[in-house]
């Protein structure tokens, strides 16, 4: 039997549940006070399915650009070979933390 070739393989330690976990009613809280242009770190919610993007994208900061109703535009800039590509991310409100800011 061959290797899986799934979109989530090789995930076992990526999707592992962290302590605390961050529930609905902190994270609604915090995007309250989350302004255009903030930075935010993608990590994935193993809790949630929906709106989850790839595994690549784990661990990447990016800008928050707008909030729609169940899913926040996060832009995330892609390097290539060459060039450096500009991807809009359409994610679930809780596979994404607001990055902290030192001083």
């Amino acid at each position: 039997m061959g290797n899986s070739k799934g979109k989530r393989r090789k995930t076992r330690q990526l999707l592992k549940q962290r302590i605390p976990v961050i529930n609905n009613y902190q994270n609604n809280f915090l995007m309250k006070y989350l302004k255009n242009n903030d930075k935010v770190n993608i990590v994935l919610s193993p809790s949630t399915k929906k709106g989850i993007p790839s595994k690549s994208y784990f661990g990447k900061t990016g800008i928050f650009l707008t909030n729609l109703n169940k899913v926040s535009c996060v832009l995330i800039k892609k390097h290539t070979e060459n060039r450096v590509i500009n991807k809009k991310l359409f994610l679930n409100k809780k596979h994404f933390n607001i990055e902290k800011k030192n001083g």
